[in-house]
């Protein structure tokens, strides 16, 4: 909510013109999301469903949540429980605007081929659903996509005229792909590199410790995340000017090893020769997870690799 509410001014400039409370809705959401529609008339806020008790009431427009195998939430395409959540909708007054996928298990994926699998399968459950309402069903919104899906999506040309002759429009949603992380070079996207991650943390070397080749880094979980991945560690070390060149030869040999709450521990990369570290120098530090490390800071320092262009300050919280 907190995310929806800081969008107002954006509302009012006629940038935004719509959002999606994206995850199915709470009870406790709807006074809030009531308000916000109330201050901004022209604001188009729909919401995510998937149980009948979840429902807003008249005039709402909602999205059902399909459950394409990763079981995290929503229904499966071709249930009973999803033919009575269509009912309830019809009945309640409410809007059905769509069904809404996501392949949060596509973060598996080891290859270009793989994650096209799953985005796939995406398809396949909003086009069942939407198959299910007939002629009814018609200008429905499919909305699918996770990151790694959505860099796949040039290979399901057919699937996408196919969902245009049904009279379906196809959305294709996906949130950190804008960014991209270590946990998303992981799945090995086709065209894609480490020179395309547009995030990094800014941190201070605390201490050095040459007897046992490790050094203190003054950032923790709190401002990077508690994920490791594919990629070793919690994150790759470059020098600050080095790291705009990750993708040459200018990596310094160091990564987040280890991991506590206000400290890391940076350890080196194999066998290569790592960069000196120096007690207050900075280094930047790749994260897992984007989204998980942007929102624990205040604000992103905008860039083209050698002045800060603009600051964009972020809305944080519950």
């Amino acid at each position: 909510m907190r995310e929806a509410e800081a969008l107002e001014p954006l509302v009012r400039e006629g940038v935004v013109t719509g959002i999606l409370y994206g995850l199915p809705l709470p009870p406790s959401a709807v006074p809030r999301l009531s308000a916000l529609r109330e201050r901004n008339p022209a604001l188009d806020v729909t919401v995510l469903v998937d149980h009948p008790s979840q429902l807003p009431g008249a005039g709402w427009g909602v999205f059902v949540k399909l459950d394409n195998g990763y079981h995290r939430a929503g229904l499966p395409p071709e249930s009973a429980q999803l033919q009575t959540l269509l009912k309830a909708i019809a009945a309640s007054g409410a809007e059905l605007r769509g069904f809404y996928s996501h392949a949060g298990h596509s973060y598996s994926s080891n290859s270009a081929t793989e994650s096209l699998r799953f985005l796939a399968d995406e398809l396949d459950a909003v086009i069942t659903a939407a198959t299910f309402l007939g002629d009814s069903g018609k200008e429905l919104i499919l909305s699918v996509g996770a990151t790694p899906t959505a860099l796949a999506a040039e290979g399901m040309e057919e699937t996408v005229q196919h969902i245009r002759e049904c009279g379906w429009m196809l959305e294709l949603h996906a949130g950190v792909y804008t960014l991209l992380d270590l946990q998303q070079l992981s799945t090995n996207p086709a065209g894609v590199g480490r020179g395309d991650i547009a995030i990094t943390v800014l941190a201070e070397v605390a201490s050095v410790y040459p007897e046992r080749g490790e050094a203190l880094l003054a950032l923790g979980t709190t401002g990077l995340g508690r994920e490791p991945g594919k990629i070793v560690g919690w994150g790759v070390v470059t020098g600050w000017q080095e790291g705009k060149e990750w993708d040459g030869e200018r990596k310094s040999g160091w990564v987040v090893g280890r991991i506590s709450q206000e400290h890391a521990v940076l350890t080196k990369e194999g066998d290569s020769d790592a960069m000196e570290l120096r007690v207050g120098m900075k280094v930047r530090v790749w994260p897992q997870h984007a989204c998980i490390a942007g929102h624990a800071h205040g604000w992103y320092f905008v860039t083209d690799g050698e002045k800060v262009l603009d600051v964009w300050v972020r809305c944080r919280g519950w």
